[in-house]
């Protein structure tokens, strides 16, 4: 929650920086893509959680698969 909520903040922050610097806004297409990109990376890298068992949450993965 507070990770979104920073990094929200911080996008017009950015968006007006990177105008300034390079007078372009495509370098604010870059940004969005590059931020999108870590989402995407982000998202292949976690695992799916809805066949799982939400009792397990507190135990061992070796108790969880005994079971």
């Amino acid at each position: 929650m507070l990770s979104g909520l920073l990094g929200s903040a911080a996008t017009p922050f950015i968006a007006t920086w990177l105008l300034g610097v390079t007078h372009q806004s495509s370098s604010i297409a870059w940004y969005i893509m590059g931020a999108s990109l870590v989402s995407l990376g982000a998202l292949v890298i976690l695992t799916e959680t809805r066949y799982g068992n939400i009792d397990a949450v507190d135990e061992s993965p070796v108790e969880a698969a005994a079971k």
